[in-house]
C-alpha cells in the first residue's frame, strides 16, 4: 500500500523537524502567556464595565474571552 500524507501534513513535519521537546513547551508557554496576558486585559475591562453598570459591554466581554479561547486552542 502506497499512503500519501497530507500536504499540510508534510508542511508540519518539516517545519517541526529538529524540535526537541524543549523547544515545543517552550513554544506553548510562550502561547499560552500571549493568550492570558489577553484574558487578563479582557477581564480587567469586563470588572470596569461591571462597574460601571454597561451590561452590553459585559456581554461584550464575555464574548471576547469564548473568541480568545477559541482563536488559542484552534
Amino acid at each position: 500500500m502506497n499512503a500519501q500524507v497530507p500536504a499540510g501534513a508534510a508542511a508540519l513535519a518539516t517545519a517541526i523537524a529538529g524540535f526537541t521537546s524543549q523547544d515545543a513547551a517552550a513554544l506553548i508557554m510562550a502561547q499560552f502567556r500571549v493568550y492570558n496576558d489577553e484574558f487578563g486585559r479582557i477581564t480587567r475591562r469586563a470588572a470596569e464595565h461591571f462597574l460601571s453598570g454597561d451590561g452590553a459591554a459585559r456581554e461584550r466581554d464575555a464574548v471576547a474571552r469564548i473568541e480568545l479561547y477559541e482563536q488559542h486552542v484552534g
